[in-house]
C-alpha cells in the first residue's frame, strides 16, 4: 500500500489565482496527470456533489474536499500549498491556503474517515501549518509535511504512514 506523503509528487504549490471550483479541477486534472484517477470528470463531479452538501473548508485556511470513488485504488492524499489563498466558503471568511485533497476507493469507508481525522490532528497538534509561510519550496514543504504527518499520524493510523 502506497505510504501517505512519501511522494513528493503528492504536493502542490499554487500560486496562480482561481475560484474553488477552478481549484478543485485542476487538482483533480493534476490526480489524473500521476495516475491516482482514471476519469477526470467522474472524479471532479464527485469532489462538487460533496462541496455542494457544505464547504470542506474547516476555518484557519484549511480545507478537505474529497471523494470516494469505484475506480481509485486504496486511499490518496494530494496536498496543495496556495500562498495567495482561494475563497472556499468557510465559516470563518477566511481563504484557504491549505488544502488537502482526499481521493479514495468507495468500499475505504473506514480509511476515509481516518485520513479526515488524520488531517484535522496534523492541523491541530503539529504546528504543520505555522512552519508555511511565504514562497516555500516544494522539496521544503515536503519535508515539513512527511516530518510532521510522521510525529502525529503515524500511531493513529495502525500501519505507518499508509492509512
Amino acid at each position: 500500500m502506497q505510504k501517505i506523503f512519501d511522494d513528493p509528487k503528492t504536493i502542490l504549490v499554487i500560486e496562480e489565482d482561481f475560484e474553488k471550483n477552478q481549484l478543485i479541477r485542476k487538482v483533480v486534472e493534476y490526480a489524473h496527470a500521476i495516475n491516482i484517477v482514471e476519469d477526470i470528470e467522474a472524479a471532479y463531479n464527485a469532489v462538487i456533489k460533496r462541496e455542494s452538501m457544505g464547504s470542506t473548508a474547516i476555518g484557519d485556511g484549511v480545507a478537505i474536499p474529497h471523494a470516494k470513488l469505484p475506480f481509485v485504488v486504496g486511499i490518496n492524499i494530494i496536498f496543495c500549498y496556495l500562498p495567495n489563498g482561494v475563497d472556499f466558503d468557510a465559516v470563518d471568511h477566511n481563504k484557504v491556503r491549505y488544502l488537502f485533497l482526499i481521493l479514495s476507493q468507495e468500499k475505504e469507508t473506514t480509511l476515509h474517515l481516518k485520513a479526515l481525522a488524520a488531517i484535522s490532528k496534523l492541523i491541530k497538534n503539529t504546528g504543520f501549518i505555522n512552519q508555511l509561510s511565504g514562497e516555500m519550496e516544494l522539496i521544503r514543504i515536503h519535508s515539513i509535511l512527511k516530518e510532521c504527518w510522521g510525529r502525529c499520524c503515524e500511531k493513529d493510523t495502525g500501519t505507518g504512514t499508509s492509512l
